[in-house]
């Protein structure tokens, strides 16, 4: 995870924004102590994703915004009507068929496992 690369984005959108670290600490539910750790991209704590998200939502990006950016990956862009386009729309789209096969497998196997039981219950 590169918590400088979260540290730098957090004073590039603040500047940007022209907000004090007091204002965004307010606006996202934080401690202006939790903010100056992130912004110095301390590594030996570890970030609860809602808390970036809670930052994220604040400097008005998508909630993943910051995790995106610890995580070395483009942020998804907030869009407006709360719908969510992604840098890489073949890979979110490989992901949903990837999701899909894993709930029919899941369904299967429930399946499998309610006859197991009711074949073991005495009728």
């Amino acid at each position: 995870m590169d918590w400088t690369a979260v540290g730098a984005a957090l004073d590039d959108r603040m500047h940007e924004l022209a907000m004090t670290q007091k204002q965004l600490a307010d606006d996202a539910g934080v401690s202006t102590a939790t903010l100056r750790e992130l912004k110095k991209g301390r590594a030996d704590r570890e970030w609860q994703p809602s808390t970036l998200a809670k930052i994220s939502r604040a400097l008005d990006w998508h909630p993943g915004h910051l995790l995106a950016v610890a995580q070395g990956a483009p942020p998804p862009i907030l869009v407006r009507d709360d719908r969510v386009e992604a840098p890489d729309e073949p890979l979110l789209a490989e992901l949903r068929a990837i999701r899909e096969h894993l709930e029919r497998i899941d369904a299967q196997i429930s399946k499998l496992a309610d006859r197991e039981s009711a074949a073991g219950q005495p009728g």
